[in-house]
């Protein structure tokens, strides 16, 4: 519970940092038109509007940068969001089961990777084998946590 509270905060906090690049590019792309039309008009210096112009359309190239980061960032949350609700949705029909069935592993596992053993072949002798299953819509499970 606690990580979806500060997924949903950092959420919050991209939105508004997002709202207020796209505001001041908004500002940019009016302020360069109207340096723009100054210098068309003769009201403003080539020196100046060279100056000006250099300026804000950096930091306009910087700004949409940023805008893209945001939104690919956001797009990906919101992907694995959906990934983990599809999951859950899936696993709740299996909440009371007698036995596990074929279907219900094409239901939630994706792949099943079964490493090599190591260790002795001999019976006495510990044996160690790395099996991992990754689930549909989640990927593995980090270590330690059981569906």
């Amino acid at each position: 519970m606690k990580r979806v509270q500060e997924s949903d905060a950092t959420t919050d906090l991209s939105k508004r940092q997002l709202e207020k690049l796209k505001h001041r590019e908004g500002a940019l792309r009016t302020i360069i038109q109207k340096i723009v039309e100054q210098h068309a008009l003769g009201e403003l210096a080539k020196v100046t509007f060279a100056d000006l112009y250099s300026k804000y359309l950096a930091e306009q190239e910087t700004l949409l940068a940023e805008i893209s980061k945001i939104e690919a960032e956001n797009a990906a949350a919101n992907d694995e969001e959906e990934n983990a609700k599809q999951f859950v949705e899936r696993v709740r029909k299996y909440t009371v089961v007698e036995e596990l069935s074929r279907e219900m592993l094409f239901d939630t596992i994706d792949v099943i990777v079964v490493h090599e053993a190591t260790g002795s072949r001999h019976r006495w002798q510990p044996r160690e084998q790395v099996i991992e299953i990754h689930y549909k819509f989640i990927g593995q499970l980090p270590e330690g946590v059981g569906v």
